[in-house]
């Protein structure tokens, strides 16, 4: 299956923040602040060994030519935060 750099890209990017938007919502919404905490630093771990673009990991080797890159980067990294608080917004409770 042949997949284009622009899509992985995209994934990439939408995956990093919707896992830590994932972690910051546990992190909120329990009262047990371990559970939330572990959550975050495992998104954080996965985003790291799946190597996918985290915007404020990236945004430090910054060069111009890169700005497009970084400015997308952060959009869908909101984009998959954002998911992330509109799936929870969906539950009962």
């Amino acid at each position: 299956m042949f997949k284009s750099d622009l899509s992985v890209f995209i994934v990439k990017s939408f995956l990093s923040g919707f896992l830590i938007g994932f972690g910051c919502l546990v992190f909120v919404v329990t009262e047990n602040r371990y559970v939330g905490s572990f959550l975050f630093a495992l998104g954080l771990l996965t985003i790291i060994l799946k190597q996918y673009n985290l915007y404020t990991g990236q945004v430090g080797y910054w060069t111009p030519n890169k700005t497009l890159r970084l400015l997308s980067m952060f959009v869908l990294n909101a984009i998959g935060a954002y998911c992330t608080s509109f799936i929870f917004s969906l539950s009962p409770c």
